[in-house]
């Protein structure tokens, strides 16, 4: 059975042997929203790597930048061997098909769940104008969140209760990278989405999924919300990303 609640939610976890899995959660997540994937891929034969991103978990809300959050996930990326296969979550996503743009070599499939290629309405809004006035992040530190889409009451866990929007900025601007670098992404890709997803805008995902240069395929799971890996649907979820990461090349 899958672990929904770790002891320690915020720190990186490694589990199972096997071909290299890196996993990459969202923004304000930790790597707990990914960890009964982990396990799943674990006891499907691979090794799980999650790293905590910078500003994230125990220091939610820190000031980080996303060449920051992406110079960490190059940083999990290459310390794995050989070639690795690579999973997002939201922002984990964007900063997944980047790597797989910026180290084709490296990155043999993705697994993209909910990618963050537009926020839904007020987000988006909100996540531009931070981006476009400098002063604004610092007359508003922080933004409440809204409440979780997740279906599965017994998991709304894990995140904090605050949105900085100095990150928020900085979101807005890793998914006009993301989408700018989609062309350059071979690896093989599958793009999963939740039906009940209030987060991310999927008629921009799927715009997205089909602006990558490799073969994708895109699923949507009915039942869930954004947080595909531990809400009612996760064990489906854990088996279409261990299927597609076993007909992975190389």
């Amino acid at each position: 059975m899958l672990a929904l609640v770790p002891e320690e939610p915020f720190r990186p976890f490694r589990l199972g042997d096997g071909p290299p899995c890196l996993l990459l959660h969202g923004f304000t997540g930790s790597p707990a929203e990914l960890r009964p994937l982990g396990e799943a891929l674990a006891t499907a034969g691979f090794l799980a790597v999650a790293p905590c991103l910078p500003g994230h978990g125990a220091s939610h809300g820190a000031p980080a930048r996303r060449e920051e959050w992406l110079r960490a996930a190059e940083a999990a990326l290459l310390g794995l061997d050989g070639k690795v296969r690579v999973l997002g979550l939201s922002m984990g996503a964007l900063l997944a098909i980047s790597l797989s743009a910026l180290w084709p070599d490296r990155v043999c499939s993705l697994a993209l769940l909910a990618p963050a290629a537009r926020l839904t309405e007020p987000g988006n809004a909100l996540a531009r104008a931070f981006a476009r006035l400098s002063w604004l992040p610092r007359l508003v530190p922080t933004l409440p969140k809204r409440g979780s889409d997740l279906r599965d009451r017994a998991v709304k866990l894990w995140t904090g209760a605050t949105i900085p929007t100095r990150g928020l900025a900085e979101l807005y601007r890793l998914e006009v990278e993301a989408r700018a670098l989609a062309p350059r992404a071979r690896a093989p890709a599958l793009v999963l989405l939740g039906g009940d997803d209030r987060t991310v805008d999927g008629r921009a995902a799927r715009a997205l999924a089909r602006e990558l240069a490799g073969p994708v395929r895109v699923r949507v799971f009915p039942k869930s919300g954004h947080q595909l890996a531990v809400d009612l649907e996760r064990t489906e979820v854990a088996r279409a990303v261990a299927a597609h990461f076993r007909s992975a090349p190389g």
